[in-house]
């Protein structure tokens, strides 16, 4: 086997290349000089393409500024090549380059706040101060939010340390402040949007999926009607008998409902033969509420599913239940009402929101909520006032409570009204830019406040005289412009997706309660990458249980696992470098001066000549005790 040369070695590693330049900077001079020439070639490699994933180069940036300061003359040109780099393509820089940010803010921080202090320790320079405060104020109002922020900060670690203590400053921070909170409104508002637009995405999903065809032969079946009612004839044989057991019976009842749900067939006899099994003692009751969800759809008389609502109701949700039982219960309602809506009644909907909405559990609390938004969004009519929540209250004209039967058919394309609206108001816009912005404005000084009144009391009274029947009439006029407009072009892919962000957009205005008229382009596309489940799971009724505590075999388990790698603890005593205790660090270490004042120290000095000698035999008895 061939040993490596040390020189190869050395260029590989840099680090420890490092270590021994700072030690012996002469003799590896030549070591040094070829990593410099590297460097140079590296660095024309990433001029070409400064986005690129540059890790080597980063490596040699690192360790040439640890060892820079070995051989100042030869990396003069070093700092300067690294601001160059940062100043020109600070915007595209790959991660691993411009890593620890925050650090490096810290320091920075700490940094300007020292000097500022130092320069100011023995009086105050006040020409510097005037200079760095002007700098201050342009940075705060930076476009840079980080660089706003940064400067606030500076600011109010030197007014507490009383350094920039003056009016100006003063009012600056009070201004800056108010400004941040403001922005963090905006971000909270922005926020609230986005959460709006997710849920929105996914009701679009839903709205739109495809058949998933997670089993293909369920979706093949010639007759699934008859092949379900001769499977479920066979089920209540068996149940009957005891033939098969528990387990394969499960496995039919699976079945059975996943053929319900899929070719959403009626067989009403199934949802009183499961009846029995919804109870809580129920062994794999979970699964069993999982497959009763399941197989419930749109087309099943509501009078059907009630008994099963009922029976959810009465066995799972009341107070003495575990919570565990509880969460389960309104899961599976969740589901049940989420396929069919009008199984659950206004009673039993205000009575359960009214129980669980405040609980003791989270997770109680958790499933209740979700209960309550479902029908905020379908129905909140059923629920009462104070749980309706704002945007359904704003909305509730607008919301119509579904029917049974009921089949949503578009008569045109949705949001082409939408889409005519945005295009005459953009339309307006270009032709307003095209104008001459002076034109118009004679006499202005007169009209202005006259115009100011009329527009107020125009918009007060803008509802009082447009009455429902006129609103309706617009909105017909519309939809048949609408349809005008179809017969007499042909819609393009960019139309259609202009169609669905502006649809988005006004669903959106619906869910936040917001009225701007200003259209925003969705940027991300892309749909999450979630797996429409055509069927229910357990696991899908216990998302809001609380994983249980470990007992003492698992704990002491998960102890071992994290002791392991690690080095041992326990006592040094006896061993090289051992500690001593804090009685004899207050022998030995502590001046005189520091223990005069102890309680101790001073009865010593007040101890009797008879009690100093009984201690001072009791010692002698003590050493000679040791030596036997």
């Amino acid at each position: 086997m061939v040993k490596k040369n040390r020189g190869i070695t050395l260029i590989q590693n840099l680090p420890q290349l490092q270590n021994l330049i700072k030690r012996d900077p002469l003799s590896y001079k030549d070591e040094f000089f070829r990593q410099w020439r590297h460097y140079e070639s590296q660095l024309s490699i990433f001029q070409l393409k400064p986005e690129s994933e540059s890790e080597e180069f980063g490596e040699l940036i690192t360790f040439l500024s640890h060892v820079s300061s070995c051989y100042p003359k030869e990396t003069s040109e070093f700092p300067k090549q690294l601001i160059d780099i940062l100043s020109q393509h600070y915007m595209i820089l790959s991660p691993n380059l411009r890593n620890h940010d925050k650090l490096l803010r810290t320091l920075l921080h700490t940094y300007i706040v020292t000097d500022i202090k130092n320069s100011n320790a023995k009086h105050k320079n006040n020409k510097l101060n005037k200079t760095l405060q002007n700098f201050m104020f342009k940075m705060l109002n930076d476009s840079d939010d980080i660089a706003a922020r940064e400067s606030l900060k500076v600011m109010i670690d030197l007014y507490k340390k009383n350094i920039w203590n003056d009016e100006k400053t003063d009012i600056d921070i009070g201004y800056m402040k108010r400004t941040m909170k403001i922005t963090k409104k905006t971000k909270s508002k922005q926020a609230q949007m986005e959460r709006a637009l997710t849920t929105l995405k996914k009701k679009e999903r839903q709205r739109n999926k495809a058949e998933v065809f997670n089993f293909s032969a369920l979706h093949l079946i010639n007759d699934p009607q008859g092949f379900t009612e001769k499977l479920f004839s066979r089920l209540k044989q068996v149940t009957s008998t005891s033939e098969f057991s528990f387990e394969v019976r499960i496995q039919m009842i699976n079945l059975i409902s996943r053929l319900i749900g899929v070719h959403k067939l009626i067989l009403l006899n199934f949802y009183t033969f499961i009846i029995k099994y919804l109870v809580p003692h129920q062994r794999d009751v979970t699964q069993i509420l999982a497959y009763t969800a399941q197989s419930i759809h749109d087309l099943i008389p509501p009078d059907s599913i009630e008994p099963i609502v009922e029976a959810i109701s009465n066995n799972f949700l009341w107070t003495n239940c575990a919570s565990e039982a509880i969460i389960v219960g309104l899961n599976s309602l969740r589901e049940i009402c989420t396929r069919a809506p009008l199984a659950m009644n206004e009673r039993l909907l205000q009575s359960l929101v009214a129980d669980f909405k405040i609980h003791q559990d989270s997770g109680v609390t958790a499933a209740a909520k979700s209960l309550v938004s479902l029908y905020r969004e379908i129905n909140p009519e059923m629920l009462k006032k104070k749980d309706r929540g704002k945007i359904a209250t704003m909305n509730l004209n607008n919301i119509k409570a579904p029917q049974y039967g009921e089949v949503k058919v578009n008569d045109t394309v949705e949001g082409m009204d939408l889409l005519m609206k945005y295009q005459r108001k953009k339309e307006e816009k270009e032709n307003n830019e095209d104008e001459d912005p002076g034109e118009g404005w004679e006499g202005w000084e007169v009209d202005s406040e006259a115009e100011i009144i009329s527009n107020e009391e125009n918009e007060e009274n803008e509802e009082n005289e447009e009455t429902k029947a006129e609103k309706e009439r617009i909105k017909l006029e519309e939809k048949k412009k609408a349809n005008e407009e179809l017969t007499s072009r042909i819609l393009t892919d960019e139309d259609f997706a202009k169609l669905k962000r502006l649809r988005h957009h006004e669903e959106i205005n619906k869910m936040t309660g917001n009225k701007d008229e200003v259209y925003f382009s969705d940027s991300s596309e892309e749909e999450d990458e979630e797996e429409n489940k055509e069927y229910l799971d357990a696991d899908d009724l216990t998302v809001h249980i609380k994983r249980k505590r470990s007992d003492y075999e698992e704990r002491i388990e998960s102890i071992k696992r994290g002791r392991e790698g690690r080095l041992k603890f326990g006592s040094r005593k006896g061993k090289e470098r051992t500690s001593v205790t804090n009685a004899e660090k207050a022998k030995k270490n502590k001046a005189f001066m520091m223990v005069v004042h102890k309680r101790s120290v001073q009865n010593k000095a007040k101890k009797s000549l008879r009690e100093k000698q009984k201690i001072l035999r009791a010692h002698i008895k003590k050493q000679k005790m040791k030596l036997k």
